[in-house]
């Protein structure tokens, strides 16, 4: 077994944090957090991803997945999120983002003689 070392939950707590941030629409904290991560451990690929996700302009996302990319070149969000900011080439390789939760909002489009899929 792996030595799990106190910095690793003070890690994994800051992280679940800025992701928190994140999900609440704060993104100055969540900003603040991911940076606070990355001090220490800027080889880090998901901290950048997420990262691009609190940055304010388009600038600073491409820098921050391309950063991910960087370190992890097969890591097919930092991709995804290049090609959707247009600093990447669509690839076949590149795989969609998976829809593996329901899409309760079709239903309210739908006319009422229409069935949901």
């Amino acid at each position: 077994m792996a030595d799990y070392s106190p910095e690793d939950k003070l890690d994994d707590a800051t992280f679940q944090d800025a992701v928190d941030a994140l999900r609440r629409g704060d993104k100055p904290r969540a900003r603040e957090l991911l940076t606070l991560l990355l001090k220490p451990d800027q080889n880090n690929p998901t901290y950048w991803i997420w990262l691009s996700a609190a940055v304010e302009n388009h600038k600073e996302r491409i820098y921050c997945l391309q950063t991910a990319l960087k370190l992890d070149p097969e890591n097919g969000t930092a991709k995804r999120g290049l090609i959707l900011l247009g600093a990447l080439v669509p690839d076949q390789s590149v795989q969609p983002f998976q829809m593996n939760r329901p899409r309760n909002w079709e239903e309210k489009l739908l006319l009422s003689n229409e069935k949901p899929k």
